[in-house]
């Protein structure tokens, strides 16, 4: 349905008008990772085992 897609370009584009650069964001690995990434945020930390069997993930987003 691209909802998820829909609301992450919305609230982009007001970071951007309010003057950011950069968007920044966390997430886990069963959670939303795999759809960051398509949305072309980039892993820039990771906690591995937290919580345990899992990894906790910090991405950012070069906002053009």
């Amino acid at each position: 349905m691209g909802l998820g897609r829909s609301l992450l370009q919305k609230v982009e584009t007001i970071a951007k008008e309010e003057g950011a650069s950069k968007a920044l964001l966390t997430t886990f690995d069963f959670q939303a990772l795999t759809f960051y990434e398509m949305q072309q945020y980039e892993v820039v930390g990771e906690i591995k085992d937290y919580p345990p069997g899992s990894s906790y993930y910090t991405m950012v987003k070069l906002l053009k």
